[in-house]
């Protein structure tokens, strides 16, 4: 993960991809919304599939704008999510982080297992948070 980890790590040091890092983490381990899974045919229902399937597949990720992801969680949906935050740098970030971490949550280019979900979550999160 040498790569993903520096292009994170370069955006946590810009101070506010923490809150949008920690937004995604729960985004895409929520149990209450299907978690990986979940937010992925959310995504596809929404029409971005080509993009959802490209972050998913094994080849390079198609880009997801601001616009589109506020279309799918509605201006206010995310933001008791990430408070304190301006809507469009939560989106921007979003657009930014959602690619990169459904990429590095499907190495194998299909949805993982839930225990292997769990344990790449577990890696990304000590990885890049420390825990």
């Amino acid at each position: 993960m040498g790569l993903f980890d520096n292009m994170i790590g370069g955006l946590l040091r810009g101070g506010q991809a923490q809150p949008i890092l920690d937004l995604v983490l729960r985004l895409v381990s929520n149990p209450e919304t299907g978690g990986l899974g979940g937010l992925v045919r959310k995504l596809q229902e929404q029409g971005l599939g080509d993009q959802v399937n490209s972050w998913v597949g094994t080849g390079d990720n198609l880009p997801v704008s601001a616009d589109q992801l506020r279309k799918v969680f509605g201006q206010e949906g995310l933001g008791e999510h990430a408070p304190g935050l301006p809507m469009e740098k939560m989106f921007g970030g979003l657009a930014n982080l959602l690619p990169m971490v459904i990429d590095q949550l499907t190495p194998k280019g299909a949805l993982p297992s839930e225990h292997d979900l769990g344990e790449g979550l577990a890696q990304l999160r000590k990885s890049l948070l420390g825990e």
